[in-house]
């Protein structure tokens, strides 16, 4: 039995949790051929008897893919609540577009997103699996019931637009061979979650936020609340500031894990899909299972979810774990490390890395002033001038130029120079406060911070890192009372409000995202609605960069044939681990 999920707009959260050691879809390879699924495997037009849908639609592209995928399946499932109703971004109507569009990117931008359409609102749908993410539970149900009474269907290939794989959303790539020349842009639906917010209460913004990514939603929020914090002058308890340190840590090695097995892997073993990762190396595929298992754990402990946190809250927490759970957490990061070592060990031992070179300027976060730690948290931010800059004042430096016909900002620095940031920014200036195994690894490595391609090894030897700092930060963390991370709500609400002006007050937040720089920027009035929001991702700064190197690897390589060129280039792509829905959020 055929089986292919398909993604149309969405955060790919529901996608990445099929992937959770809960869903266990491991365990149904041999009941279905996977013979469609984008960010596991690389294009090619496919027929299949069942199809999961995420997102919704967007536009009449989408439109016609979802009319194949329903012609040539037996069962069509909408997967999730956004390809259900169209989830938060239902609010946006086709009347107000223009508006939005304006607000957001300026006058004369061409949005890709012409409306939201739920799945059931373009063809028939023969299951809906609500959640945001889609319930395991139910997919699990579905799964198991399918396997067990196997459909079929015509053989009608569905040729899907001619979309970049095993990447997080959708983007294109142009190449000129003749020229050298290449052009990589994202062609994803916006869903203009900044202007969402507007007019909201600022306890709303967080939560959307997280749904700008499924990959990492904890980023958007844990950035988001700290903008948040900043406007208002909210305290944060040192006990709620080491958990959420810890909860960035899972979030790291959740990230750095899914792009580098799921997405840089099957190009170095010379194969086209992770899921045959899975079933040519089952030993690997263990381990890989192991360590995500523990990022999961973080997740639910301190999250409150298995995916989008539901217990972060300006201030602190809505509640927190026990610390029996924690002390239980540490002794599983703990005993995974050795298991870890040898997964990393795959990246950083690897020595056929195609030769290229940067162009960018490497920007990264400098710690605050005591803080020893490698990169996370701070309010300054590292760049090739003479000081850091202040986070507060990132306009001054950070420019978002706008294309008509592009929906995503770039991001540059001082206007026009190009930006690399990330693992390899982070390693390049902090390699020396990588904890111990990490620290190894990296010494092992022979890390070239000039190769875009070695942003893999980097992430590699950051999954260490955080996996033994996450250990440290809960080791650290015994004997305290947790429940010192706990945030009234309302009267933090309130003394906020009653305290502050002038108004509408602003704060900028900036944190290290598994893929670099997120910076977050809130205006809030005084009945605490928010006025104006800015996210710059770091997927818009390394974005700045990207296509000179691609025609400089197309020079170094010019005597290889079109086809190889093309994978050179696509795994330079993938290298630099693009999320392409935090891109046009």
């Amino acid at each position: 039995m055929k089986i292919a999920v398909l993604d149309l707009t969405c955060c790919t959260g529901c996608e990445a949790n099929l992937l959770s050691t809960d869903a266990a879809l491991s365990d149904y390879v041999h009941d279905f051929e996977v013979t469609s699924w984008r960010m596991l495997e690389d294009d090619a037009p496919a027929d299949y008897d069942v199809v999961l849908v995420e997102g919704y639609a967007c536009n009449e592209e989408q439109v016609q893919v979802l009319k194949q995928a329903r012609e040539t399946s037996a069962v069509l499932v909408a997967f999730g609540t956004c390809a259900a109703s169209g989830n938060i971004f239902s609010q946006l109507k086709p009347e107000n577009y223009q508006q939005i569009n304006a607000r957001v990117y300026g006058p004369g931008h061409r949005a890709v997103t012409q409306f939201v359409k739920p799945v059931s609102h373009v063809v028939k749908v023969d299951h809906v699996i609500r959640g945001c993410p889609a319930n395991v539970d139910a997919i699990r149900k579905l799964l198991d019931d399918l396997s067990k009474h196997p459909v079929s269907s015509r053989d009608i290939k569905v040729l899907t637009p001619d979309y970049v794989a095993r990447i997080e959303g959708h983007a294109k790539l142009h190449v000129n061979f003749e020229q050298k020349r290449a052009h990589f842009y994202p062609e994803e639906g916006e869903r203009f979650v900044e202007a969402i917010v507007v007019g909201k209460p600022y306890q709303n913004a967080p939560k959307v936020h997280s749904r700008i990514c499924g990959i990492c939603p904890v980023a958007h929020c844990l950035c988001s609340i700290m903008a948040i914090e900043n406007a208002l002058g909210i305290p944060v308890s040192d006990v709620a500031q080491g958990l959420r340190r810890v909860f960035q840590c899972g979030q790291m090695v959740q990230s750095h894990l899914l792009h580098l097995y799921f997405m840089v892997l099957p190009s170095m073993v010379g194969i086209h899909s992770s899921i045959e990762i899975s079933k040519r190396y089952p030993d690997e595929f263990e381990l890989v299972k192991g360590v995500k298992r523990a990022a999961e754990e973080i997740f639910r402990l301190i999250g409150g979810a298995s995916l989008h946190p539901v217990s972060l809250t300006p201030g602190g927490f809505t509640k927190v774990p026990e610390d029996a759970e924690l002390a239980a957490l540490r002794r599983d990061i703990l005993h995974i490390l050795a298991n870890a070592q040898r997964l990393v060990a795959l990246f950083t031992h690897y020595d056929r890395w195609p030769e290229a070179s940067t162009v960018s300027h490497m920007l990264c976060m400098e710690p605050d002033k005591g803080d020893e730690a490698y990169p996370m948290f701070g309010s300054r931010v590292y760049f090739n001038g003479p000081e850091p800059f202040d986070v507060q004042g990132y306009r001054s430096y950070i420019c978002e130029q706008v294309l008509v016909d592009h929906p995503a900002k770039i991001g540059f620095l001082m206007a026009d120079k190009p930006v690399k940031t990330g693992a390899l920014a982070r390693t390049s200036r902090f390699f020396s406060r990588l904890n111990p195994l990490a620290k190894e690894a990296f010494n092992a490595s022979m890390m070239d911070f000039a190769n875009p391609f070695h942003n893999n090894i980097a992430q590699a030897v950051e999954l260490l890192h955080y996996l033994e700092e996450a250990a440290c930060l809960l080791g650290d963390m015994e004997g305290t009372d947790l429940k010192a991370a706990i945030a009234d709500r309302n009267t933090i609400r309130q003394e906020a409000l009653e305290k502050q002006g002038p108004w509408p007050c602003r704060g900028v937040s900036a944190i290290e995202a598994p893929r670099g720089l997120l910076f977050h920027d809130v205006s809030i009035e005084k009945d605490g609605t928010v006025s104006d929001y800015n996210i710059i991702p770091p997927t818009n700064l390394n974005l700045s960069g990207l296509d000179e190197e691609i025609e400089l690897l197309l020079r170094a390589y010019e005597s290889e044939p079109d086809d190889q060129k093309v994978q050179l280039i696509e795994d330079l792509i993938r290298a630099m681990d693009p999320c392409i829905t935090c891109a046009v959020h």
